[in-house]
């Protein structure tokens, strides 16, 4: 039998599905009722002529294949699919597509008249996941709906484009599309960055929506603040355990919340240059003049708090927040120097590469300092013995730092009860710094080596060697130990709970260079300041002069 058509005969399922109003968990009682039957689906030629292909019953819940159009056709027309209702108003489905079953189904062949111009939408998720839509074929000048509601993992849909990249022309979701030519439309994926200001107060950055592989603005800490705190960027964890992302343009991975890190500045004491007479007797003898450029220095040996907020556990046998952090190798001290200063946004000081490991610590590794960078570091052995000293205030006036007295400002093994002590509970040396006498021995820079008896400026000690130099004595040490003049020495590699270590950072002091035009007549230039080791330009004579002369520079 021939039939005509004008236009599309589509075919679509009719399916009857029972409510029921049942307690407790209703989706696995639905999925066990489904589970529990059987449906079939059925096809229809809908006018075709041949074998329609066999019915499928499958478990409730399972889905089945949609066969094409092989052993059957209809004269004049084009097989172009299956659709759940005869006239075409149903849900279509592309021959391949895969459909679950929930009731019985009658799939009913789609026919398109031989001759008709007709055009293809295709659908590619792009990445997403999930069941593809199944393409829509229309005649020209008709229009298909857009569909929407895809999944991928880190995204959100956001609209439909002509490319891949979305460099095409852009059509949003349940828009009417009037194609004018097969066509395949991409899915285009959206990330959104939400910022969360993590215990700080102000106005929280607005969340940024973007094109897949467009890049945000990240905002710096404007507007932020943290009592006690420094903002020191943003990362994908609130502990700082993410990936860390500084201010500016960032291609990101996804949807992402990016926190605020807020970073504990430690207190530093500023310490004014100066010469001192460094070295005492037996091992620090000779005694000799050196000179030291001024610094900031920690207030306290550094504690367990700021270890583990750096580095995140607490290597030492002792627990106690203001307990000064112990059981460290010299290698881990440097290396919390150098994540101190990256989340404080400085410059690190030490390039550390070839590390080795044992029970979490750094063993051993090659450390090259850069002396010029501002970040956080070791002191040098004279720079610790300038402060234990008082610096400029009374250097080599007392036994101990700070006093004659050992009881007065050291834990050593006389007093100690035999533990270690929250840091500044003793009192402090002329420059306001604790414990450098007793606690805990504290790393410096310096390989360990003999005195030289000549003057010395800004010394960092041997080029090489096997061990470095420790200094202060600790609560597990003979006062002795504790004098200012004390030296001590330990492999790199060493740990014990009686060694710790405290920060030091380089300053740079500020000069200002103010011109006299030395009896001239009009306006001496302005006075210019400067970094010490920086260059200025020297002005020239244009806005002041003296009659009968020539200027000829400045002295």
């Amino acid at each position: 039998m021939t039939r005509k058509f004008s236009g599309i005969l589509i075919a679509i399922l009719s399916a009857t599905l029972t409510a029921c109003s049942l307690g407790g968990d209703l989706d696995s009682v639905h999925k066990q009722f489904l589970e529990s039957k059987t449906f079939t689906v059925t096809f229809n030629l809908n006018g075709g002529e041949g074998t329609a292909p066999s019915p499928k019953t499958v478990n409730g819940g399972s889905s089945v294949t949609l066969p094409d159009d092989s052993g059957f056709s209809l004269e004049g027309c084009t097989f172009s699919g299956w659709n759940t209702k005869s006239n075409g108003t149903g849900t279509s489905y592309n021959a391949g597509n895969k459909h679950t079953l929930t009731s019985n189904v009658t799939m009913y062949a789609q026919w398109i008249e031989t001759g008709t111009t007709t055009y293809t939408v295709t659908f590619d998720l792009n990445g997403g996941a999930g069941e593809k839509p199944p393409a829509q074929t229309v005649n020209n000048g008709e229009s298909v709906t857009l569909p929407d509601a895809f999944f991928r993992e880190g995204y959100t849909f956001g609209d439909w484009n002509t490319e891949p990249d979305g460099t095409g022309l852009t059509y949003k979701a349940r828009d009417s599309y009037k194609p004018t030519g097969n066509v395949t439309l991409y899915a285009r994926w959206q990330y959104t960055v939400t910022f969360n200001i993590n215990d700080g107060t102000g106005t929280t950055p607005e969340p940024q929506t973007v094109n897949i592989g467009e890049s945000v603005t990240i905002p710096d800490g404007s507007g932020l603040s943290r009592s006690g705190y420094t903002f020191a960027g943003w990362n994908t964890a609130s502990d700082g355990t993410g990936t860390n992302y500084d201010t500016g343009e960032h291609t990101l991975p996804g949807n992402v919340i990016l926190y605020a890190i807020w970073f504990v500045e430690p207190e530093m004491v500023q310490v004014a240059g100066g010469s001192f007479a460094m070295g005492d007797i037996g091992d620090g003898a000779p005694s000799h003049t050196v000179s030291v450029s001024g610094f900031l220095m920690g207030k306290y040996e550094v504690t367990q708090t700021e270890w583990m907020e750096i580095m995140g556990s607490n290597p030492g046998s002792f627990e106690g927040e203001s307990l000064p952090v112990e059981n460290i190798t010299w290698y881990d001290a440097v290396e919390f120097c150098n994540r101190l200063s990256e989340q404080a946004g400085l410059t690190p000081v030490y390039t550390i590469s070839g590390r080795t490991f044992d029970s979490g610590s750094i063993t051993s590794a090659m450390v090259i300092a850069d002396w010029s960078a501002n970040g956080y570091r070791l002191p040098t052995e004279a720079e610790w013995e300038y402060a234990a000293r008082g610096g400029n205030g009374s250097p080599g006036t007392f036994e101990y730092s700070g006093s004659d007295s050992a009881g007065e400002v050291a834990w050593s093994r006389e007093n100690s009860d035999n533990t270690i002590h929250a840091v500044g509970t003793k009192t402090a040396n002329g420059l306001g710094l604790f414990d450098m006498s007793g606690n805990v021995y504290e790393w410096c820079w310096d390989w360990y080596e003999d005195y030289s008896n000549e003057h010395q400026t800004n010394p960092l000690g041997a080029s090489g060697g096997t061990r470095r130099i420790v200094r202060g004595g600790s609560w597990n040490a003979s006062v002795d130990s504790a004098s200012s003049g004390h030296r001590s020495n330990l492999t790199p590699g060493s740990r014990n709970n009686d060694l710790g270590f405290r920060l030091v950072r380089s300053v740079r002091e500020t000069v200002t260079v103010t011109f006299d035009i030395n009896e001239g007549e009009g306006t001496p230039p302005p006075a210019q300041t400067a970094t010490s080791g920086e260059s200025i330009t020297l002005p020239d004579r244009s806005s002041f002069s003296l009659s009968g002369y020539t200027f000829a520079g400045w002295r």
